[in-house]
Formats: structure tokens, sequence, C-alpha cells
């Protein structure tokens, strides 16, 4: 039967996002896609984005368990450089002294003023009367003698000429926060 009049859309028709197309054309073209030759669900750890002849490896940062358009990110505290994985459980656990967002490609180490455990999705700011000096870091120090920590501190600052820790304070365990600490 001949299609006649109104009709505005190329043939063969794509695939739809999800569905891998079939090759069948005896010349090897890249663009035989239509609905009728669709071979089936985009198989695991591919992605079929649609209109789509030959299934492409799921991207790094994320994984596909099949039918995908699109990578699947990676959970939180989790990354992957990888391509092709086909399961969440193939990403790998963030390191110490890292970050992992979810879909990260690589863990992004603490900065100084940071530290983090492993598995974390952020680096935490060193509390109030702790410092970091150092990068990747898995936790803060105690502020040192004569000297105050500020939330986040990347050193701690010596006491103002002429000013002094109060002792006491140490004693007790109470760090000094700022610059009014000090005596």
């Amino acid at each position: 039967q001949e299609l006649t009049g109104g009709v505005t859309t190329d043939f063969p028709f794509p695939c739809a996002p999800g569905v891998s197309g079939a090759q069948n054309s005896a010349e090897g073209t890249e663009d035989v896609q239509n609905g009728p030759q669709c071979s089936g669900l985009c198989p695991s750890g591919k992605m079929c984005p649609g209109a789509t002849s030959e299934p492409l490896p799921c991207n790094a940062g994320g994984y596909c368990a099949g039918s995908n358009p699109g990578a699947t990110p990676c959970p939180e505290r989790t990354f992957s450089n990888a391509t092709g994985l086909s399961s969440a459980d193939q990403c790998t656990d963030c390191p110490e002294g890292s970050a992992c967002r979810a879909g990260s490609v690589e863990p992004i180490g603490c900065k100084p003023g940071t530290s983090a455990f492993a598995r974390a999705a952020v680096c935490t700011r060193c509390a109030a009367g702790r410092f970091q000096d150092g990068s990747g870091a898995t936790a803060c120090f105690a502020c040192t003698p004569g000297s105050y920590c500020g939330e986040g501190a990347s050193a701690a600052v010596p006491c103002p000429s002429g000013r002094y820790e109060n002792n006491t304070m140490r004693q007790l365990g109470i760090s000094m926060t700022s610059a009014d600490d000090c005596i």
C-alpha cells in the first residue's frame, strides 16, 4: 500500500531511548533504525540514548542495569572512573580524606580546614577549637597552646602580641576559638 499526503516523518522510525536498534543492512550502514527491527532492551553495562544502532558503554561515574537511555549516577559516598558498570555495587567506596557526591568520577580530596572518614559524601569543616593544615585528612587537631582556632581553621593563630591563653580554660578542656578568648 502506498502512503499519500501528509506524511512528513522520515522512515524508518528510530528506536526509543533504552531500546537497542538492530543493524540488518547488508551494506553495514550505521543508520539502520526502525520500530520493528529494534532488537530489544538495552543490555546491562550499556546505554541506548535513542536512535541507537550499537549500544554505548555506560558512562564513567554511573552504572547501567539494563534498558537504560543513560547512566544512573553512582550513589553518594562512591565513585567510578570505569565505563560499562552494570550495578551500583561495582562503584568504588570513597577513600578516607576524600568526598564523593553522586555520580563522581574521582574522589575529591579534603582541603585544609576539613576532614573526612571513608565513604564520605562531603568533607566536614574542623570544629571551632580544632584545625587541619594538610589536605586529604581524616581528623582535625586540637588547637595549639597560646593559639585560637575558629571553625574550619587551616592553622592555629597565635594570640595577639601582649595577650596570652587563659590556662584555666585549657585545664577545663575548653579550646580558644577567637582572639577574644586571649587575655
